[in-house]
């Protein structure tokens, strides 16, 4: 049996062949475009130990009858492989390797294995992929109607953007950045130093209550249960205070890097910061519905799209 781990590439890296590579029992193989623009590696190994082949397990989670049971010791050594390959080829325009999402398929070699493996092919996802939202007209009517409002709290609704696209694309410090540059924005009041911007988060009674109702309510229906319980678990025992602490000093610690410290951040490392990121959101989130709704659901917004919508009826 072998097991074949397919990551995805992403830049603007083409090569001169494309061949397999066999080195320290990893055989390396590439994928490309029509335009010879490498899409995948393909990494190959043997599976030597029966007890390394993926079994099925009866789930415990309601609604699952089954749990996919990955027996792979190898894969995070192959994972930290991608990250200094995603490193080092950064000069040769490549931009990211998805190691922490792979393809994994299973290989039989014989006929015997063809009928004993449980599995054939798996695809490792993210565990907070959301859905589609859908939006009423009438609230897509309002926005647009207070769109010149809105240049009020632009600039802090831009950081939540951007820390929401950040999180959806797996770059959780990222997000961090862009959740706190929010905070900093309004609440800060131009101080910069940790215990003095803690002193000023801790005034603001709006950024108080998100911090309490997002530590009252970790659970989210777009999130895993495993996820989930993972942001109630180390959010445990914390009150507002605490966490708006733990957020500026988690911001201070993303901000520096040194080799001395062994538990520093990694880039390549980003789901690390998961957990963190979400709560950074949740709170965001809070600050963001409170801000847009100010102005979308003003009487005289309200009014206007009624006129409007009055008007095109009759018209």
């Amino acid at each position: 049996m072998k097991c074949q781990y397919r990551f995805k590439l992403n830049g603007k890296l083409t090569l001169s062949q494309f061949k397999p590579l066999n080195v320290r029992g990893l055989t390396y193989e590439f994928e490309s475009d029509e335009n010879r623009l490498v899409t995948h590696i393909r990494v190959t190994r043997p599976l030597h130990d029966r007890k390394e082949w993926p079994q099925y397990e009866r789930s415990s989670e309601p609604g699952i009858s089954y749990d996919l049971k990955l027996n792979d010791p190898r894969l995070p050594f192959v994972q930290f492989e991608m990250w200094s390959l995603e490193a080092a080829l950064s000069l040769f325009s490549v931009d990211s390797i998805d190691s922490d999402y792979p393809e994994i398929e299973w290989l039989p070699e014989n006929d015997a294995e063809k009928n004993a493996v449980e599995v054939s092919q798996f695809q490792m996802t993210p565990d907070n992929e959301f859905p589609p939202c859908p939006l009423s007209f009438d609230l897509m009517a309002r926005t647009i109607i207070a769109a010149n409002d809105l240049l009020e709290v632009e600039l802090p609704m831009s950081f939540f953007r951007h820390g929401r696209i950040a999180y959806g694309e797996r770059k959780y410090i990222e997000a961090i950045y862009q959740f706190y540059f929010m905070f900093e924005t309004m609440f800060g009041n131009g101080k910069t130093g940790s215990k003095t911007i803690q002193n000023e988060f801790k005034k603001s009674t709006e950024l108080r209550l998100a911090a309490e109702d997002s530590l009252k309510n970790t659970g989210d229906p777009f999130l895993s249960e495993d996820l989930a319980n993972q942001v109630s678990e180390k959010f445990k025992g914390f009150d507002a205070d605490r966490l708006i602490d733990y957020m500026v000093d988690l911001r201070g610690f993303l901000h520096h890097h040194t080799s001395k410290r062994k538990n520093m951040w990694h880039p390549s490392r980003q789901g690390a910061y998961n957990v963190d990121a979400l709560m950074f959101g949740h709170v965001a989130l809070k600050i963001f519905v409170g801000l847009l709704f100010k102005y979308v659901d003003d009487p005289k917004v309200v009014d206007q799209y009624r006129q409007t919508a009055n008007s095109q009826v009759t018209g």
